[in-house]
């Protein structure tokens, strides 16, 4: 498939949760959502200040990144048509196969099982890109 489009995925047994292409219309949401600090207590950058400046380089960062598909393919998480987090497959190299798969979720919507249910997703998406299983 062409991930150069926009699209968006629902795994069937969840149909409240969707995860769509990071776009003009959703970065600042997903944004919002990377850059709180009690969504972030178990990341390495938990404790990380964001300034003004450094938000709206990664909101840049992030949509150029997957218009030109660049080394990833991050999504908005969806429920119930609510922006509630950000994932992807980062790092991607398509010649050797690999990638790694991350996640950020609002605070509020903890304990839901949107973590696993992400990481099943973002895995197959890897998967649908050529990466490899080791």
């Amino acid at each position: 498939g062409n991930f150069k489009k926009g699209f968006s995925v629902v795994e069937p047994s969840r149909p409240e949760v969707k995860f769509c292409k990071i776009d003009e219309e959703n970065v600042d949401k997903v944004v919002k959502i990377i850059v709180e600090k009690k969504n972030n207590e178990n990341q390495d950058g938990k404790d990380k200040e964001w300034s003004v400046e450094e938000i709206k380089e990664k909101s840049k960062q992030l949509l150029e990144r997957n218009i030109k598909f660049i080394g990833s393919l991050d999504f908005a998480i969806l429920l119930n048509d609510k922006c509630v987090g950000h994932a992807g497959v980062h790092r991607i190299d398509l010649d050797s196969g690999t990638g790694v798969v991350g996640l950020v979720l609002n605070y509020d919507v903890w304990g839901l099982g949107l973590g696993l249910l992400t990481t099943k997703v973002m895995i197959q998406v890897a998967f649908d890109l050529g990466l490899k299983k080791d």
